[in-house]
């Protein structure tokens, strides 16, 4: 199990890189101010077009059901997918949409009033390397900090697993916390 910790201070990073190839930020500060905030584009025909992000408050369990089956390299137990969906219900659920289609969205569960874990998320195939995570992930991280979140957490298969899509899913968050890693500017 691969857990990469995307909210707590620096101070933890090294030890928690050399136990559980986990790396870290804080959710608030000036580590932060780089994250880049430019609009998420999507597009099916070529064309670019902002989609939207919104916090989604019913039907969940849909919107992560038809994305995740989008997704069976990743997500392909269709009894955990069930799960997932039953789970996100009571969750705090982001969703990107083009045009009434949800493309991707992401799902937090709360350990406690600074602890948030990613729970799931999903982006249709079409739509990866567009930036519909990074502005879910961004979404989600704006709307922690007003909460007052300090740490915001995701559990993955570590490199060990021979699973080739998660090579993918290791680079997406690590480039995530890399990039916040830096010095503001």
């Amino acid at each position: 199990l691969h857990q990469l910790a995307i909210g707590v201070t620096r101070q933890g990073l090294a030890a928690q890189r050399a136990d559980k190839c986990a790396s870290t930020r804080e959710i608030t500060g000036p580590a932060l101010r780089h994250f880049p905030r430019r609009p998420m584009c999507a597009t099916l025909s070529g064309a670019m077009a902002v989609g939207s992000i919104v916090e989604v408050s019913s039907g969940k369990g849909a919107i992560c059901s038809a994305v995740l089956a989008t997704l069976p390299a990743w997500f392909g137990i269709d009894a955990a997918n069930a799960t997932y969906a039953r789970d996100v219900e009571r969750m705090a659920m982001f969703a990107a949409f083009d045009g009434a289609e949800a493309i991707g969205f992401l799902a937090l569960s709360q350990h406690s009033p600074e602890v948030f874990e990613n729970h799931v998320l999903g982006v249709r195939p079409q739509f990866h390397r567009r930036g519909v995570g990074r502005a879910l992930l961004a979404r989600a991280e704006d709307d922690l900090r007003s909460r007052g979140a300090r740490l915001l957490t995701v559990k993955m298969l570590s490199a060990s697993h021979p699973d080739p899509s998660y090579v993918h899913t290791r680079a997406f968050y690590r480039a995530r916390t890399d990039q916040d890693q830096r010095p503001a500017t």
